[in-house]
């Protein structure tokens, strides 16, 4: 029809839709993709968790020691109110039980004074003898020797307190210093559970294994860089020690690759997620 009516001849606008077909075969490759690429992003996700916890975990107990040095007015952990009184070459003086109830540690006076120092700063939930818990590798390693106390974020700590074993290191700290290094003295070595018995208790992940406890309040994870100019007193190169880990994969794999058999590494893959801005990149 021509002129100014409507016209007549049928319109070429055609509606279009998905067939049944082509909307299930859209759904099984949407499926088939994500089969693929969720356990990639959890397995992430899981390890961006463990790696915030060991963070945190960390802070917690650099600051308390922190402000435990400012509150004495010392510079030194070993000059604490918690260490100078209760100090041996081992372990904390006598530190065998420990009573949940009172929050002591029951049998010697020395302890008592360390462990209402500790908790001053730590906020302790629970203290044990390391032969009464089974936090550790893979569930069924106990920690051994000496003692430790659990975190009121749920983080497992035990204790290995010694110094002036290294008196090379200590009396060679402007060399070390010198090579970029901060970790002269010790006060003794931490290991770390950052979940308590929870999984995966797997070495590198939330268990990591010996640590330093610098005089200065700080931890220095084995085999990392202060680690190892602190093992070989100033007297080696970072691009060759054995003390390094980034030179032996013995101690966390190779820089960019994933571990070939974690159980292989014995903990002490906390340097490398450290020095590698607190990822899990293995």
């Amino acid at each position: 029809m021509s002129g100014g009516g409507q016209s007549l001849e049928p319109s070429n606008n055609k509606r279009f839709g998905f067939t049944l077909a082509e909307v299930l075969i859209t759904l099984g490759i949407i499926g088939v993709v994500a089969a693929l690429t969720l356990p990639t992003l959890i397995s992430k996700y899981k390890k961006h968790v463990l790696a915030v916890q060991t963070q945190s975990t960390i802070s917690i107990l650099e600051n308390g020691f922190r402000q435990m040095m400012a509150n004495d007015g010392v510079d030194s952990l070993l000059d604490t109110e918690a260490f100078k009184n209760t100090y041996s070459n081992e372990n904390p003086a006598g530190c065998q039980g420990y009573d949940v109830d009172e929050k002591i540690f029951s049998d010697v006076n020395e302890c008592k004074t360390f462990v209402a120092e500790m908790n001053k700063y730590f906020n302790i939930v629970h203290g044990y003898l390391s032969s009464e818990i089974n936090y550790g590798i893979n569930n069924n390693n106990k920690w051994s020797q000496e003692w430790g106390f659990v975190l009121n974020n749920g983080a497992f700590v035990y204790f290995s307190l010694h110094s002036n074993y290294y008196l090379d290191s200590i009396n060679n700290c402007d060399k070390i210093k010198s090579k970029g290094g901060n970790l002269c003295n010790i006060v003794g070595y931490l290991d770390i559970d950052v979940n308590g018995n929870k999984s995966p208790n797997i070495n590198g992940y939330d268990v990591h294994g010996e640590a330093w406890l610098g005089v200065d309040g700080k931890i220095y994870p084995f085999y990392g860089k202060d680690s190892a100019l602190f093992e070989c007193a100033g007297n080696c190169d970072l691009n060759n020690t054995d003390f390094y880990w980034r030179n032996d994969e013995r101690y966390c794999g190779v820089q960019g690759e994933p571990l070939k058999n974690n159980k292989e590494y014995d903990g002490h893959c906390l340097a490398r997620m450290m020095e590698n801005g607190w990822k899990i990149d293995y």
